[in-house]
């Protein structure tokens, strides 16, 4: 699956990741695309493809994580749903400030 961009809307960053959702790595290695409204996840491997679209609007909150309590590099995305998303990236930092600038304004 592609994403395409919305009228109006613009990428902000794209960093390799990782995505674990629902008890399980759902996306081994994949491309995390941020844009000022969405979170856009995709990956293949083996013939099969993962993809997860995120509203920005529908993220409660973006916090750094840490993985296994010791490696800093997840960041954990949790929608007004309840359900709860990991990205394991570097760009972590940057993830969450955007995130908490949409909220503030």
């Amino acid at each position: 699956m592609k994403f395409e961009l919305k009228p109006g809307e613009s990428v902000v960053a794209r960093h390799w990741a990782r995505m674990y959702r629902g008890g399980g790595w759902a996306g081994w290695r994949g491309r995390l695309t941020v844009t000022d409204q969405r979170l856009l996840f995709e990956a293949r491997a083996l013939g099969r493809g993962t993809s997860e679209e995120i509203l920005i609007s529908g993220i409660a909150s973006a916090t750094l994580e840490n993985t296994l309590g010791l490696i800093p590099n997840r960041v954990r995305v949790v929608r007004h749903n309840g359900s709860v998303i990991d990205f394991i990236t570097l760009g972590r930092r940057q993830i969450v400030e955007i995130v908490a600038r949409a909220h503030n304004g």
